[in-house]
């Protein structure tokens, strides 16, 4: 099940959001996002049998969402609210990510506007393998 609840507090206090997103999303309130996003992740469900959103957490706290697929092995979304985005969090959340993945190759799909998660990714170890268009495809390979 997809918590809305998680997606909105990713989101919560980043006025930017808008300029790193889906580009039809462009200069909308948080709100619309948040439902935006919501209607995609849950249109993933029509498509892909094996879908899986998990809360972030730190300290018990809510503070983001992953949204993620296997077979294939495919991270679609994610997001961790401003006030904890910090290296120890970001950290750990690339760690939860792989865990996700039991260790296994995997890939992401992201705008190519979105440069700040593209960077976090680079810097977490993916590698752009392509780009069309606007998008730009990453993909993870844990070292042997």
């Amino acid at each position: 099940m997809i918590n809305k609840r998680a997606i909105e507090i990713a989101f919560k206090d980043d006025n930017e959001i808008s300029n790193f997103c889906d580009p039809e999303m462009k200069e909308k309130k948080i709100a619309d996002l948040v439902e935006g996003v919501y209607e995609k992740l849950d249109d993933y469900k029509k498509f892909f049998a094996n879908v899986f959103f998990s809360d972030v957490r730190k300290d018990g706290d809510l503070i983001g969402f992953v949204f993620y697929t296997k077979k294939p092995n495919l991270l679609v979304s994610f997001g961790v609210n401003k006030k904890n985005r910090n290296a120890h969090v970001l950290k750990n959340l690339f760690i939860s990510i792989q865990k996700y993945f039991n260790g296994e190759e995997f890939d992401c799909f992201m705008y190519d506007r979105n440069t700040r998660a593209l960077n976090w990714l680079k810097k977490c170890g993916m590698n752009e393998v392509s780009k069309s268009s606007d998008l730009v495809k990453l993909n993870y390979k844990k070292c042997q």
